[in-house]
């Protein structure tokens, strides 16, 4: 279930003409936007899947939140949710953060 978020997440930006948002280094420049502008129990869906960015680079292990990754869902997509990713099933809305004019494979 918890792909169909992701793949929905993944689609609207493929349809505004982009991508899931990746931070190139500034993980913490995201986290200050999201937290700014979002209350902190919304979810956010950013470019990440299965422990890596969209561009093939490892999500670091001090952005997980505390015993995540845990894999309790089988194959994981990552959600970055109160300035922490967590892998676990959502079942609520969520938002989605794009990166226009940029696609990942």
């Amino acid at each position: 279930m918890a792909e169909n978020f992701y793949a929905a997440a993944r689609q609207n930006c493929k349809n505004l003409g982009g991508d899931l948002y990746v931070p190139r280094d500034d993980f913490q420049g995201m986290k200050d936007y999201i937290m700014a502008n979002l209350s902190g129990s919304t979810i956010v869906i950013v470019g990440a899947y299965d422990e890596e960015w969209l561009d093939g680079r490892r999500i670091s292990e001090e952005h997980w939140a505390p015993n995540e990754p845990s894999r309790n869902q089988g194959p994981i997509d990552t959600f970055w949710i109160a300035a922490k990713f967590l892998d676990d099933y959502i079942d609520q809305s969520f938002v989605s953060i794009c990166h226009k004019g940029i696609s990942y494979p």
